[in-house]
């Protein structure tokens, strides 16, 4: 899917970490902790996005990448694994 502007992939971004979030809802103390913020990055300009999660930050090309597997794979690093 192709966005046509930066606040409708936040928005999407948004939706599809909060879909990971909630199947993992059993093995997590406190979901808001990992949920995924997004912002225009301040540093580099339009084409960019920060996304703070946990205590990480990340830059994205927002173009460049789907928001939901962006989502997937931020937080597939800081999400506990299933036992």
């Amino acid at each position: 899917m192709t966005h046509a502007n930066v606040k409708q992939w936040m928005t999407d971004l948004d939706t599809a970490s909060l879909a990971i979030l909630a199947r993992r809802a059993d093995l997590l103390a406190n979901l808001d902790f990992y949920r995924l913020k997004s912002d225009l990055c301040p540093d580099h300009g339009a084409g960019c996005v920060q996304v703070v999660f946990g205590e990480l930050k990340q830059h994205v090309r927002w173009r460049l990448n789907g928001p939901a597997k962006f989502a997937e794979a931020l937080l597939e690093t800081v999400l506990p694994r299933p036992q």
